[in-house]
């Protein structure tokens, strides 16, 4: 493609990402290179009908080849042109580096084609991560949100230690790992994997039996959310069960499938929230000032919720999504 015309087609990207009210500096040093592959991720070169998946990492310089990526990394320095390198960046363990002074070829390990393990590079590092994703879906990962655009529009969400950061704003809640943890594993695991749940996490004093039905509960092997190792298994879990998730003081998870309950005062003072999952939990939160209950939609958001009360949301999807 001609020079001018790929001028004129990054004009019109960085307009579009300003008119969609995405918070993302265009005009800092290095956004050139992330306009570019941003442009190409959307636009793939495509080989007998099909569109690759395709990443890329947007450095600031090549500190990168030093291992900063808290990841097992190697980076090829070359002068290949850019477009033989996005060839063989699959945007799950390969990717194109694009650094100031030129670009290389990073290879993983492991694969990084998850939101959870994409955001940990990004914060490492001080990089930016593209995605093209199988569905066509470009993600961009930085150091404060992550960016989807999903054919049509864009959107972005906040990073979980923001999440984090505003809920201790709002509530006395001591330093410690556990709110972090939780509101990755909601923020990073379960919402992109678009796994619907709703976690009670016990911030005060025992909480009120008579709120919770556990006839249908089940007792699990001890599942603790401040070990990243066991995300995984909770994801599974979570995926499979229905109603809440007890999450105790220290962060452990014992209890699943247990019904949340709420008398008259709170269905007169709480109107309905989205659908009856969060509507559920909102109402319990009402009648139960020791749980901070975290409602993740099937469709993406994550809502926090206290004494009856939304104090946080991480949205994932556009203002018109569907509830759940």
């Amino acid at each position: 493609m001609p020079s001018d015309a790929t001028a004129r087609r990054l004009a019109r990207l960085r307009e579009e990402l300003h008119d969609e009210g995405i918070p993302i500096s265009v005009d800092k040093p290095g956004m050139t290179a992330l306009l570019e592959e941003l442009d190409y991720a959307r636009r793939p070169a495509t080989h007998e009908g099909n569109s690759p998946r395709f990443g890329a990492i947007v450095a600031p310089d090549r500190t990168i080849a030093d291992g900063n990526l808290g990841l097992p990394a190697i980076v090829e320095p070359t002068e290949l042109d850019a477009g033989m390198i996005r060839r063989m960046a699959d945007g799950r363990t390969s990717f194109i580096a694009r650094f100031a002074d030129g670009q290389a070829l990073v290879s993983f390990d492991r694969t990084i084609e998850h939101e959870a393990t994409a955001v940990q590079v990004a914060l490492e590092a001080g990089v930016t991560v593209v995605q093209r994703q199988p569905t066509g879906w470009v993600r961009v990962f930085d150091r404060r949100l992550v960016i989807t655009w999903d054919g049509s529009r864009w959107w972005s969400k906040p990073l979980a230690g923001r999440l984090a950061a505003d809920i201790r704003a709002q509530l006395d809640i001591p330093p410690g790992t556990v709110l972090d943890a939780i509101a990755e594993l909601c923020v990073h695991w379960l919402s992109p994997n678009r796994v619907g749940a709703v976690l009670v996490w016990q911030i005060g004093e025992q909480l009120d039996a008579e709120q919770l039905g556990t006839a249908a509960s089940v007792e699990v092997l001890p599942i603790d959310v401040t070990e990243r190792l066991h995300f995984a298994a909770a994801l599974n879990m979570l995926a499979q069960t229905d109603r809440a998730a007890i999450v105790e003081p220290s962060g452990t998870i014992r209890t699943i499938g247990v019904a949340l309950r709420y008398n008259d005062g709170a269905r007169q003072a709480v109107p309905p929230y989205r659908g009856t999952r969060h509507t559920s939990a909102l109402r319990y939160s009402f009648g139960e000032p020791n749980a901070l209950v975290f409602a993740v939609s099937s469709s993406g958001p994550v809502s926090v919720m206290h004494a009856g009360q939304v104090i946080s949301i991480a949205s994932t999807t556009p203002p018109a999504e569907s509830p759940s």
